[in-house]
């Protein structure tokens, strides 16, 4: 019984999806990007990236994807990253670094102090946008798109 349920309960979750619980194009489920090394994926993440939308699949209704503030991510050469909102106050501070493994190169942040409340998690990169998640599976996460 436990792994009917185990099966069951997502099947019926993803199928009470509409389309407009999607991300934006790009969508990270359809990214197919080569594996990159850290070269690569490094180039990709310098600069700076707007906060576009967020999301939160098991987060109550009144949750809304709508971002209200802007909000602006900076990943510098000098392997430091900041988040600030529209007033340029700075939201959070830390490190970034490009590490390699067998499956290719992947994006570690460390903040300076706390927790993160826009960098949560897994960070990935697919085109122009990038993808903070705290887990593939809780459906929660902030997608930013690149401006420069």
């Amino acid at each position: 019984m436990k792994k009917f349920l185990l099966v069951t309960l997502p099947v019926l979750f993803l199928l009470g999806c509409t389309k407009e619980d999607a991300f934006l194009v790009d969508s990270f489920r359809d990214c197919d990007q080569p594996k990159r090394d850290v070269t690569e994926l490094t180039s990709e993440l310098l600069g700076s990236w707007e906060l576009r939308e967020k999301a939160c699949g098991l987060c109550s209704e009144d949750f809304s994807r709508e971002v209200k503030e802007e909000v602006m991510l900076t990943f510098k050469t000098d392997t430091t990253f900041t988040v600030e909102d529209e007033n340029s106050e700075v939201l959070e501070t830390g490190q970034w670094e490009v590490l390699d493994n067998e499956a290719g190169a992947f994006i570690k942040v460390t903040l300076a102090e706390g927790s993160s409340q826009y960098l949560p998690g897994i960070i990935g990169i697919c085109k122009n946008q990038l993808f903070a998640d705290l887990t593939y599976m809780d459906l929660f996460g902030f997608l930013y798109v690149k401006i420069k």
